[in-house]
């Protein structure tokens, strides 16, 4: 989180934000799918659409 607000704060908001498929970003488990990290409802928060890589 930090890195997103010290990145937000040099850069301003971006439209969206690629990213691998790591934990903090996206849950892995089958059970769980379609629920959102922490970090995901942030940037939801912040209107930035995330896009996981395949």
């Amino acid at each position: 989180m930090r890195l997103l607000i010290d990145y937000l704060i040099q850069h301003g908001r971006p439209v969206v934000l690629y990213s691998d498929r790591h934990s903090i970003v996206s849950i892995n488990l089958l059970e769980h799918e379609g629920e959102m990290t922490q970090f995901n409802r942030a940037l939801k928060t912040l209107d930035i659409k995330p896009i996981s890589a395949p």
